[in-house]
């Protein structure tokens, strides 16, 4: 018997809605919880810490880059946009990726790991 969540199917980045663990600069973000999603039509986006974002995606076997990153305007609390800011910044330089075990990686060009998700249930 296979696990929920395991197998071939679990290791694509498209279709599943992954909430922020970590953002390179900040650390862990807890709450306000963010989110990020990939379509295979190159579209991307979420909720950030404070605004709803949208973004072109452009995935090719584990290399990911996100572009022309966009949000709503809402004000929030400064260490709230100090995190929606560290987030956007993290996705635009977005070079590799990888899933394993409901948990999604995406490295900057050094191939350091500048984001970390888990897989929303």
């Amino acid at each position: 018997m296979v696990a929920p969540g395991t197998g071939p199917a679990a290791a694509s980045v498209f279709g599943q809605l992954w909430v922020v663990d970590y953002v390179d600069g900040i650390g862990a973000i807890t709450a306000p919880q963010a989110t990020f999603r990939v379509s295979e039509a190159g579209k991307a986006g979420g909720s950030g810490p404070c605004n709803t974002y949208f973004a072109t995606a452009k995935v090719d076997g584990q290399a990911i880059a996100i572009s022309d990153i966009g949000s709503t305007y809402k004000a929030c609390a400064p260490e709230v946009m100090a995190e929606e800011k560290a987030l956007f910044d993290a996705l635009a330089k977005a070079t590799s990726y990888k899933v394993d075990a409901g948990k999604l990686t995406i490295s900057g060009k050094d191939g350091r790991e500048i984001l970390r998700f888990s897989a929303a249930s």
